[in-house]
This record gives structure tokens, C-alpha cells and sequence, in this order.
């Protein structure tokens, strides 16, 4: 058993801070040429250089490392809690988990601050204590085909590609395929002749195999989750700039919902050069111009009375401005957001990560 002090983030941030098969890309078809980059999903490794060169002096790591310190700090000593099965219900990274569930999946956002702060500094209790979660998962969770229950690893896949080339070989190969045999049951649930096939479970169900396939490096899941996010996008997006769920429900907290997957995925796909944010579909729908009716709708909701004054709460959408940000940089806020050192702490980890030199 590894022994690990209870003051070990504390101690962990002083010694933080004192240190120093191809995918074609897609041309972007309504974005000026002198727009910048976006972020990675997952930073380069010239990207984890430069934020451990800048932790020392750069109040903002600073920050974003001691909110992963602090997520940390609360469960570092407890035993995992797998489940058998994850909840379907609607959910948000920021919003507050069921309760019954709370401190099971409560631990994909630690696996999310272990990745993090190992590729800071190095620290083998991260990539160990991380073992010590995954593992007893990959022994109690069966493959999830349902993809609204699946996303709740969405920050757990992020964790793990990081990890992944410094664990060892037999966790490394049952892991890999405990990952694929969630992303061959998502690819298997899919049937034609149920509404779920089209709408926002899709989406999201696209985004879990693709965000596994780049996890584990199989080119395959990578490579079907691009031709069918750029189909989604023909399905489940309108011209007008609404989404099929959006439109169906009448709710802009299903349309936040039906654009979070998107560009999640649209974002980890930049890494093979498609810009898929950008790409507009034959009748005209595109990622950037959902963006647009929402942006619209949350910042002068008294314009659109047939909103009914719905709001949106700032833990569904402060996410979804964080993948915002990351195409669309300094783009005016979604309605009133609660400030930056208020935010969940994987939402201001994102925020950083937008803020890597494009060069990287």
C-alpha cells in the first residue's frame, strides 16, 4: 500500500512551485484568417512546460493548482467508492451530483486534478493515488451504454491519456480495455429507430467514444466519432442557429446541454487539425452559429419574450463558456457568471488550459 501524509498537497504545492493514423483537416469556412488557434483538449507537452516555468511567478496557476489541491485534500484519504452502475439523469460538470452518488462520482473530478498536477510536477503519489481509483472501478463498473450516464467520466478520460504512458503495463492494458469496452457499448446502443439516435444522448454519445479513442490511442474510435460528429451536426443543429433539442423542449438549458458535447469533441479533434466549430453543414448550421443564438438569448433575454424568462443555472453553463473560450477567446460572457475564483474547479483548470500560447 503506498503511504501518503495527509499534508501531501500542501507540501506537493510548495515543492510545485519552487520547481521549473491521421485525420484529414477540415478548412474552416466562415472564420477569419486571423483568428487564433484554439486550446487543446489536452495540452502539448510544450504547453505542461510552460506552465511549469510560469507556476513560480503566475498567480493564476497558482490559483488553479490550489483548487485542485483543495478537491484533492477533502477525499485523499478514503477508500474509492465504485458503483455498479452510473445515474442517466441530467447533469452538468459544476453542478452538484446526486447525493446518494455524490462521493463516487466525485472521484473522476480528483482523477481530473491527479492528471493535472502529475504532469506539473511529476509527484508518483499523483499517478498512484490515481491507480488507487481506477482500478476498483475497473473491477465494479460494467460497460455503459447509456450515454448520459456515461458522461460523468468525461473528466476521468481526460485524466487518464495523461497518465496513461506512466503506469504500469498490466494496469495499462486492462484499463485500456475496460475504456474501449465502454466506447464498443455506446457504439452498440445506437439504434436508428429510437429518438435518442439524433438528439443530444447521441452527441454526447459521440463525444465518450471519441474522448476514448483518444485516450487510448485507438485511431478507429477517433476516426468514427469525426464522420459521425460531422453528421450530428447535419442532424441535430439548424440553420437558424437552434438545436434540435433546443427547438423540441423549448428549454436553452437543453440546448447548453446539446452544445457541450459538440465542442468537446469538436476541441479534442483540433489536435489532428479539424476544425469542426467552424465547419457549417450544406443547409448552414454550424457550432459557431448556435453559439451565437445563445449568446444572444443569455445576454438580452428581454428581447426574446417567447423565452418565457427562463435562466440558466451558472453551474450548466460555466462549462460550456469555459469551451466557449477556447474557440471563440475574450468572447463576451454567457448572461452573468459568478467571477473566475468562484467557478468548479475543473471549469477553471479549462480556463487556464485556453490560455496556452497557441504555439504549442
Amino acid at each position: 500500500m503506498n503511504r501518503r501524509p495527509h499534508s501531501l498537497p500542501r507540501r506537493a504545492l510548495l515543492a510545485c512551485l519552487a520547481c521549473s493514423g491521421p485525420v484529414s483537416a477540415l478548412r474552416a469556412q466562415d472564420r477569419s484568417l486571423q483568428a487564433p488557434l484554439p486550446a487543446l483538449w489536452w495540452p502539448s507537452e510544450r504547453h505542461w512546460q510552460w506552465l511549469r516555468e510560469r507556476a513560480p511567478q503566475s498567480l493564476e496557476v497558482q490559483a488553479v493548482m490550489k483548487a485542485q489541491y483543495q478537491l484533492l485534500a477533502r477525499g485523499w484519504s478514503q477508500a474509492p467508492h465504485p458503483l455498479t452502475q452510473l445515474p442517466a439523469g441530467p447533469r452538468w460538470q459544476g453542478e452538484a451530483a446526486p447525493r446518494r452518488v455524490a462521493d463516487s462520482v466525485g472521484e473522476f473530478e480528483q482523477l481530473q486534478a491527479l492528471g493535472f498536477l502529475f504532469m506539473l510536477n511529476g509527484q508518483t503519489a499523483y499517478r498512484d493515488r490515481a491507480l488507487e481509483l481506477l482500478r476498483p472501478w475497473a473491477r465494479s463498473l460494467a460497460p455503459v451504454a447509456q450515454p448520459m450516464a456515461l458522461r460523468w467520466l468525461e473528466p476521468a478520460v481526460w485524466a487518464y491519456r495523461l497518465l496513461r504512458p506512466h503506469i504500469p503495463a498490466a494496469d495499462r492494458s486492462r484499463l485500456d480495455a475496460w475504456w474501449q469496452a465502454h466506447a464498443l457499448a455506446q457504439q452498440a446502443d445506437r439504434q436508428l429507430d429510437r429518438p435518442d439516435a439524433l438528439d443530444r444522448h447521441n452527441s454526447h454519445r459521440l463525444c465518450s467514444i471519441g474522448l476514448i479513442g483518444w485516450a487510448v490511442g485507438d485511431v478507429t474510435l477517433v476516426e468514427s466519432a469525426r464522420r459521425g460528429l460531422q453528421q450530428q451536426l447535419m442532424d441535430t443543429l439548424l440553420p437558424t442557429g437552434e438545436s434540435l433539442d433546443g427547438r423540441q423542449s423549448g428549454q436553452l438549458a437543453d440546448h447548453v446541454d446539446a452544445l457541450r458535447p459538440l465542442l468537446t469533441l469538436a476541441l479534442a479533434l483540433r489536435e489532428s487539425g479539424d476544425d469542426l466549430y467552424h465547419w457549417a453543414t450544406p443547409a448552414g448550421a454550424s457550432m459557431a452559429r448556435s453559439v451565437a443564438w445563445l449568446l444572444a438569448r443569455t445576454q438580452n433575454p428581454s428581447r426574446y419574450p417567447d423565452l418565457h424568462g427562463q435562466t440558466v443555472e451558472p453551474g450548466q453553463l460555466q462549462p460550456l463558456q469555459a469551451l466557449i473560450e477556447a474557440w471563440q477567446p475574450g468572447l463576451t460572457p454567457l448572461g452573468t457568471l459568478s467571477g473566475r475564483q468562484h467557478s468548479p474547479a475543473g471549469v477553471r483548470l479549462r480556463l487556464l488550459l485556453n490560455s496556452l500560447p497557441a504555439q504549442g
